[in-house]
C-alpha cells in the first residue's frame, strides 16, 4: 500500500476500467450511487458457474451474488467495464486484487486481508470503449472464522492508473472522498443469513480518523420485520460520548432506531445490534437490517473541526432524510456524510 494520498488527484478521472457501486453506476467521479457498499460486480458463488460469461451478458443488470459460506471453498467472480477512454484497437489490461474484511462500519484498508489469486493473476482485458469485462478466473476463498460476517473489496490496477491503496488517511474526509471517488475500487458489505427463531445479533466496529471529536449518528433501519419485534442497540466503547442502550419495538414495516453520539479523536469502538422477534416468531424471509454510520452537523454548518476533513466530507454530504431519517425522528435541519453501511438480508 502507498504511504501517501493525493486528495487533488481524486477530482480527475484517469481510470480506463471501473467496477460499479450499483447497477446504475457508469464509472463517473463521484459515482452518484446511493451507497458504495453493495457492488453488484463482486459476485460470491457457492459453486462454479456453468457459463460465467452470462455475468457480462444476460445477467449484467442483475446482482448475482450469493452468501459466503464458512468451512467450504467459495468462488468469487469479479466483473467490470471499460470507460470511453480506451479507444478502438487498443488493449488495456487491468489486474484484479480481492480483499476480505470482517464486516464493519468503517472499512479502512488497515482492516483488509488480501485473498490470494487462484494461480495466475486475475485480469480484465479491454480492447475498446464501453465493454463488459469478466475477470480471467474466479477467486477461491474459504472464510476462516465461523460467526463472522465478511465484506469483500475489489481493486483494479492498470498501467495508466496503478490505483495504489493508501497506507493511511489523515482524516475521515480523506477516507470517504477516496471511497466515493475511486471507480476502480468496489465494496460488497452485504451479508445474507438464514432466517431463524430467537434473537439474532450483529457486532460492527466503527471509528474516527479525525484529530477532533466528531458528531455521529447510528441509524438502524429494519424493513419487513413483524410488529412487536424488539431492536436493541448497545455499546460501552470508551470512545463514545455516552454509552448506547437503545431498545425499541417495531410498529411499522420500515422502522428506524437512531442514536446520536460523539466519537473521540483517532479512536475505534464496537456497536452491537440485537433483533428479537415476538415470542414464538422468527425473522421473516426477505427482511433486511441496514446499519448506517453517519458524521453529521447542522445544515450549512461544519461536519468536522478539521478544515480539510470538513471540506471533503461536505463534497458528499446530504440532508439526513436522504439516508432514510424522517424529520420527526431528529433529521430536520441536519446534514451528514455516511462513513459506512452494512446490510443484512434474511432468506
Amino acid at each position: 500500500m502507498d504511504d501517501q494520498i493525493n486528495i487533488k488527484a481524486a477530482v480527475t478521472n484517469p481510470y480506463q476500467i471501473y467496477m460499479r457501486d450499483d447497477l446504475q453506476d457508469t464509472g463517473s467521479i463521484p459515482s452518484g450511487a446511493r451507497t458504495a457498499s453493495m457492488s453488484p460486480d463482486i459476485i460470491p458463488r457457492q459453486r462454479l458457474l456453468d457459463d460465467p460469461n452470462e455475468l457480462i451478458t444476460t445477467d449484467w443488470d442483475r446482482d448475482m451474488g450469493q452468501p459466503l459460506v464458512e468451512g467450504i471453498t467459495n468462488y468469487i467472480y469479479v466483473r467490470g467495464a471499460s470507460r470511453d477512454n480506451v479507444g478502438a484497437g487498443n488493449e488495456v489490461v487491468g489486474r484484479v486484487n480481492l480483499y476480505s474484511v470482517p464486516s464493519c462500519l468503517f472499512m479502512t484498508p488497515n482492516r483488509w486481508t488480501q485473498i490470494p489469486e487462484p494461480g495466475d493473476d486475475v485480469t480484465f482485458t479491454a480492447t475498446g470503449n464501453d465493454q463488459h469485462l469478466l475477470g480471467s478466473a474466479p477467486f477461491r476463498w474459504t472464510p476462516p472464522n465461523r460467526n463472522v460476517h465478511y465484506c469483500l473489496v475489489a481493486q483494479v490496477q492498470t498501467n495508466a492508473e496503478p490505483n495504489n491503496i493508501p497506507a493511511g488517511f489523515p482524516n475521515n474526509g480523506a477516507f470517504i472522498n477516496w471511497v466515493v471517488d475511486d471507480p476502480a475500487i468496489a465494496w460488497r458489505n452485504l451479508s445474507i443469513e438464514e432466517n431463524r427463531t430467537g434473537t439474532v445479533s450483529q457486532s460492527q466496529s466503527f471509528g474516527n480518523l479525525d484529530n477532533y471529536p466528531v458528531s455521529v449518528m447510528f441509524l438502524v433501519t429494519a424493513k419487513g420485520f413483524e410488529n412487536g419485534t424488539t431492536i436493541t442497540l448497545g455499546s460501552q466503547s470508551p470512545c463514545l460520548g455516552a454509552p448506547i442502550n437503545e431498545e425499541r419495538v417495531v410498529n411499522n414495516p420500515n422502522y428506524s432506531v437512531v442514536n446520536m453520539n460523539t466519537v473521540a479523536p483517532r479512536s475505534d469502538g464496537v456497536l452491537d445490534v440485537f433483533v428479537t422477534p415476538p415470542e414464538g416468531g422468527n425473522v421473516p424471509v426477505g427482511a433486511t437490517l441496514t446499519i448506517q454510520y453517519i458524521q453529521f452537523g447542522e445544515a450549512g454548518g461544519a461536519l468536522s473541526h478539521d478544515l480539510q476533513s470538513d471540506a471533503l466530507l461536505k463534497r458528499h454530504s446530504q440532508p439526513l432524510s436522504a439516508y432514510g431519517l424522517a424529520d420527526e425522528d431528529g433529521g430536520q435541519g441536519l446534514h451528514g456524510t455516511r462513513l459506512g453501511e452494512v446490510t443484512i438480508e434474511y432468506k
